[in-house]
């Protein structure tokens, strides 16, 4: 029998047309099974063709990006010995890590993430219980592992913008193939700065703010392929791609091997392939070329209700390494001493000063927060970020900082719209951009 995201697929529109984000379509995709997938395993040998990724630096996560910095490729390797898992909280990488459900906020659904406690490989497994440890490094690669019986997602994002204003560019990273849920699912977003969302969602999501203004995204389909979509004014429009073809008959799935994913982007085109397997997964035209030039890289692992579907076996670990963006340019990501205020509200604090040109950059639920800049005394109702869709009770924010500032202090504004708890709230996930 169709599960219910194949019959939506079926009776989809033609290529390129545009599919409004509106309530009935997105309570119909909620209720998707994706199907299982493979994205591949190995090693890309071949030669690298176009932009060059050669970086000699191994890992770019220890360095702060200086603004201005002209355009060159910028390599991620999440190297370094570790006799156990060790949470990431490198600098130069925002962590955004979102669970619906209420009773989640403080505390997430625990999950039985991959490796074991020293480190050992898949089937081998331990105990992942806080927020904190859902991004995490064993064996010189980066782990990704949530439940989220309600919906959630964990985001993280580079502080190297995507740069295809002088032609071609590409994004490469690599990834797992093994699936334990078909409700659990990657995306890769490039979002233009000042428009991005610290928590994208695509049409098939029963949550969220629905996607950025302007992107392009990969997108993991039914059947495992990785399919190019194009945003503009919110509105999503598919593009030729073979999501039919089950990717897990050509590459066994695998928890211990990854696959390199090559992302090739200009204003005009997109290209989607698995290069060592000679797979092309989307090679396609937009229908109107990009009005951005350059993206802010995310990469995105969604969860919703993982053991809901048959054959399930709980939810999954991704594992990804080797990430690199040619050309690319710098920006700066300071993260917050703290993931998250509720209550009566709080301070974070900021390992250094805000630059020129900074923006206070969070999410938040159940209330619409109050932030000041001067250790309380004026405050501001805190700035949301420009969505197509609001999804009660979340919020994402985005708003100016001024020059210099090391604390941010939050407190509880108005519940937002049908929200009756004033005392039920949580911002979290805080960090300033700038560049």
């Amino acid at each position: 029998m169709a599960q219910p995201r194949d019959i939506a697929a079926r009776v989809s529109v033609p290529r390129h047309r545009t599919l409004a984000l509106h309530a009935v379509l997105a309570r119909a995709y909620a209720i998707a099974c994706f199907a299982a997938i493979s994205v591949g395993c190995g090693r890309d040998a071949s030669p690298a063709v176009g932009p060059d990724l050669t970086d000699p630096r191994r890992d770019t996560t220890t360095q702060t990006p200086t603004t201005g910095t002209p355009s060159r490729p910028a390599s991620w390797s999440f190297t370094g010995p570790t006799t156990s898992p060790v949470p990431f909280n490198e600098p130069g990488w925002d962590v955004q890590i979102h669970s619906r459900d209420r009773d989640t906020w403080l505390t997430p659904q625990p999950v039985e993430a991959h490796h074991a406690a020293d480190c050992g490989p898949h089937p081998g497994t331990h105990p992942v219980t806080r927020y904190e440890q859902m991004v995490f490094r064993c064996r010189d690669h980066l782990m990704t592992s949530i439940r989220a019986d309600g919906y959630g997602v964990v985001v993280l994002t580079p502080d190297r913008m995507l740069d295809w204003t002088a032609g071609e560019a590409v994004l490469r990273f690599d990834v797992s193939t093994f699936r334990s849920s078909s409700r659990d699912w990657i995306n890769v977003w490039l979002s233009p700065y000042n428009t991005q969302l610290p928590v994208p969602a695509g049409a098939v999501v029963p949550d969220l703010n629905g996607p950025p203004e302007d992107a392009v995204f990969v997108e993991m389909t039914a059947n495992g392929n990785l399919c190019a979509r194009v945003v503009r004014d919110f509105l999503i429009s598919e593009l030729p791609c073979d999501a039919w073809r089950d990717l897990a008959e050509r590459v066994p799935p695998s928890a211990t091997a990854r696959t390199t994913v090559e992302i090739r982007l200009s204003r005009t085109h997109v290209r989607v392939a698995l290069p060592q397997h000679d797979i092309v997964l989307a090679d396609a035209d937009f229908p109107a070329p990009l009005r951005f030039a350059q993206g802010v890289i995310q990469l995105a692992h969604y969860s919703y209700a993982p053991g809901k579907c048959d054959g399930c076996t709980g939810a999954n670990t991704w594992h990804w390494d080797e990430v690199h963006a040619a050309p690319s340019v710098p920006f700066t990501i300071i993260r917050a001493d703290r993931r998250h205020v509720d209550g009566t509200g709080g301070e974070v604090r900021f390992a250094s000063p805000a630059p020129r040109n900074a923006s206070l950059r969070f999410v938040a639920a159940g209330v619409a927060p109050e932030v000041s800049f001067d250790g309380g005394t004026r405050w501001t109702l805190a700035q949301p970020q420009r969505v197509s869709k609001e999804a009660d009770p979340v919020r994402q924010y985005w708003m100016p900082v001024p020059q210099g500032t090391e604390r941010v202090a939050i407190r509880p504004g108005a519940p937002i719209a049908w929200w009756p708890h004033r005392d039920v709230w949580i911002a979290r996930d805080f960090a300033l951009w700038a560049r």
